[in-house]
């Protein structure tokens, strides 16, 4: 027989725990306690069977949730007739229109989204447990390996968390994943060009090599470096695009300008792997390690500070409030300093001079 809120008023503790049946697989599981005292705690179960096995989960608890609520709660995440009873392939969606779409890297996306959807498209997205997702990526794990396994749990942390956002669900099932579980531990990449690959980088033609010209001579990052514009001596990274949103701008040396005949807008993912393929090296360097030898470079003639404004960091703690000095003529003459380091080492190597035509 259902329950009442008579019925449950009626009720007392006994030595052992209660799961009382309410109606449609809602429960309410009561505490073991003092025996005959009246019943004034209690938890919501929503009991659900899927392949053989029964699941329970908890949707609410009877100090705050009455059983009218809680019979509600249970038809929206079993589907009981209303519009919010979403399944995970509706959720990708909704997560591709309003998030993925809108991202150039947005294609990144697309093999995860599209594995979740085969596996778990058809199920409501309310019956989705932590244990099949966490079961879903160490498959993962075990076909691609740790980092692909982490990336797609930001994947799916995103979808689950748009679900919360939409009120869809109440908490997302991934709430106390960790990386622990892909098996993925990031280290800092520490890697610079050395002296050799800059010679080499100088030799190649076309946009991409011009590209990663630019970038080691100017310390932009990949995205500012394509979709920026130049204003006279200066190259402008608008804030849209810049990353922490303020917009930038790096000073255009000689040997900058000579990379701007070409056209720098590739691709990002066609310019991450041609310069892969063009080295034959074990640790290939990518076009943010350009960006990172630009830095290197640098630190050797200027101070930290000026660096991290040529690199548009944010500075840290009281800098941070209190420092607001642009470093104009400090970031130019950085600017200078870097070409000047960059041609003093391609001009050790004549067939490199001579391709140039520079003078150390």
């Amino acid at each position: 027989m259902a329950l009442s809120q008579a019925k449950i008023k009626s009720l007392r503790l006994t030595a052992k725990d209660q799961i009382i049946r309410d109606s449609k697989s809602l429960y309410l599981h009561v505490r073991a306690g003092e025996i005959g005292a009246k019943v004034i705690r209690g938890a919501w179960l929503l009991r659900t069977t899927r392949d053989g096995k029964t699941r329970k989960a908890t949707i609410g608890h009877l100090n705050t949730m009455s059983v009218e609520a809680a019979r509600r709660e249970r038809d929206r995440l079993t589907g009981g007739g209303t519009s919010l009873a979403m399944t995970v392939g509706e959720a990708v969606e909704e997560y591709r229109r309003l998030v993925t779409d809108k991202l150039k890297s947005g294609r990144q996306s697309e093999g995860y989204l599209t594995h979740l959807t085969v596996r778990m498209g058809q199920r409501k997205i309310a019956s989705v447990m932590r244990g099949d997702l966490v079961c879903l990526i160490k498959e993962y794990a075990k076909d691609g390996g740790a980092r692909t396994a982490d990336r797609y749990l930001s994947q799916l942390r995103g979808v689950f968390n748009l679900a919360v956002e939409s009120g869809v669900i109440d908490q997302s099932p991934l709430l106390g994943v960790s990386k622990r579980i892909t098996g993925y531990v990031a280290t800092p990449r520490e890697r610079v060009l050395a002296d050799d690959e800059i010679r080499e980088l100088f030799t190649w033609h076309g946009p991409k090599a011009s590209l990663l010209r630019f970038l080691l001579l100017t310390g932009l990052r990949l995205n500012e470096a394509r979709k920026g514009h130049r204003e006279g001596d200066r190259w402008i990274v608008p804030a849209e695009i810049s990353k922490n949103k303020k917009s930038h701008w790096v000073y255009i040396t000689h040997l900058a300008a000579e990379q701007l005949k070409d056209d720098l807008s590739v691709g990002t993912s066609e310019a991450a792997a041609w310069v892969k393929r063009q080295q034959t090296t074990d640790t290939p360097y990518t076009p943010h390690d350009c960006r990172r030898s630009a830095a290197t470079l640098m630190a050797a003639n200027c101070d930290p500070f000026t660096v991290e404004r040529v690199l548009n960091h944010t500075l840290a703690g009281v800098m941070a409030v209190y420092n607001r000095a642009e470093y104009e003529q400090p970031r130019i003459d950085a600017a200078i300093a870097l070409e000047a380091t960059v041609i003093s080492i391609i001009t050790k190597d004549q067939k490199t001079k001579e391709t140039l035509n520079v003078v150390p």
